[in-house]
């Protein structure tokens, strides 16, 4: 290869072959996209602590009625005229009564909760009778309540792992974050996904979590395509020799 180097270049120092000139033109221009593409790739920006507290209200926020008062819904439901029952509401895609939106949310198969970018906790999707019955405890007097009082009872080390989910979420630098919880019991893996809402222009509008027990689902899909877990190898398969 390098003793035919000569025979590849004219006498002024140029590539002769016309198959080698367009495959490296092609080489290069490859190379210039890829450059292009990856210094646009968005890098993740810092997380500046969040405020627990709903110290700087929004459009949206009604100050009238302390965050963490119990009977903060019947209150501002009071304040602002807020439809209930039977009254229709205009959505993006359809026309559903207030019932109607309650019965389509508490038929989820998950729990779900939104807190606004105000980090103040509005609405959970009452469906057991029994907090207790539920992966991630929630009482009808939290609904309006400061996310610091939501989590009051977690240690400081916690906190920080709320504030990091908010932050990083609010930032853009992920969509969702999901985990699951250790330490549950036989048949549940107990995930939370943590799901960013976004104004019409793009802008943070809280936090969509959602909570369900996994092991359901994973058992059904390994049923329904003949999988089962394998002993032999930590994956699943569809049958050892």
């Amino acid at each position: 290869m390098l003793g035919k180097a000569k025979e590849a270049f004219d006498l002024e120092g140029n590539i002769t072959n016309e198959g080698t000139i367009n495959f490296l033109e092609q080489c290069l221009d490859n190379f210039i996209q890829y450059v292009g593409v990856v210094s646009k790739l968005k890098r993740p920006k810092p997380i500046e602590p969040e405020d627990l507290d709903c110290d700087k209200p929004i459009a949206t926020t009604v100050t009238e009625v302390d965050h963490d008062d119990p009977e903060w819904v019947e209150k501002v439901a009071e304040i602002t005229g807020a439809v209930s029952g039977d009254t229709y509401v205009k959505l993006d895609h359809g026309i559903l009564t207030v019932n109607q939106i309650d019965m389509f949310l508490k038929a989820m198969p998950f729990e779900l909760t939104y807190a606004d970018d105000n980090n103040q906790f509005l609405y959970y999707n009452n469906a057991h009778q029994d907090p207790d019955t539920m992966l991630a405890k929630h009482v009808p007097s939290q609904s309006g309540s400061r996310m610091s009082t939501v989590h009051g009872s977690l240690p400081p080390a916690r906190m920080k792992n709320v504030e990091w989910v908010i932050g990083t979420l609010r930032n853009g630098n992920q969509e969702y974050v999901r985990t699951i919880v250790p330490g549950s019991p036989e048949g549940v893996i107990n995930t939370h996904n943590y799901q960013a809402v976004y104004y019409d222009d793009g802008s943070y509008a809280g936090i969509n979590e959602i909570v369900f027990n996994f092991k359901p689902w994973l058992d059904w899909y390994l049923e329904t395509t003949g999988q089962r877990p394998c002993r032999r190898k930590r994956s699943f398969c569809t049958g050892c020799n």
